[in-house]
């Protein structure tokens, strides 16, 4: 009687593990892209967050941390110039197909936490590479784009665009630009 308690109980809280573990992306792959020093350039992610840094190397290098649902959708992701070599614009593309995207940030992602709730909204459509995505909390495929920029201390000229509206938090921590 109380080893069929023990084991409906184990059963149950593996069940709850298995369910919060379907909620986040199950799926990490990280792509990666030199721009040669000195070079102005810019970044765009539609969701997800970007960080850029002061690097210690000759070259500005863009990690792109792709979180997805599955291998086929991660593997759809691309790191691209879509620009010039003298004016690179690199861009995160998405997977092809893709419409409907799943994001919700967590603490990592968000970093302000209620106030953000309050005061900005990601949810909703968004243009970005010349296609339509609805973004939101539910329905769609679960993936974004963590996007890490590490410029070198004596480059200065950057533009960092995650897109129209805002899907995720851009960080600058302890950049010196001069």
């Amino acid at each position: 009687m109380r080893s069929a308690a023990l084991f409906r109980s184990a059963l149950a809280f593996s069940a709850i593990l298995v369910a919060a573990g379907t909620l986040r992306a199950d799926v990490v792959r990280v792509l990666r892209l030199e721009i040669p020093a000195g070079a102005a350039f810019r970044v765009e992610n539609l969701v997800g967050r970007m960080r850029a840094r002061a690097g210690s190397g000759g070259q500005t290098v863009v990690v792109a941390t792709i979180h997805a649902e599955s291998e086929d959708l991660a593997a759809g992701f691309r790191l691209e110039n879509v620009g010039s070599g003298d004016a690179p614009n690199i861009r995160v593309r998405y997977p092809n197909g893709v419409t409907r995207i799943r994001y919700r940030p967590d603490e990592e992602h968000s970093g302000v936490g209620f106030l953000r709730d309050l005061f900005s909204s990601f949810e909703g459509e968004h243009s970005y590479d010349g296609r339509s995505y609805r973004v939101g909390s539910s329905g769609g495929k679960l993936l974004f784009a963590d996007v890490d920029i590490d410029v070198p201390r004596r480059d200065a000229a950057a533009t960092f665009r995650n897109c129209k509206f805002i899907v995720g938090v851009v960080r600058l921590p302890n950049v010196p630009w001069s």
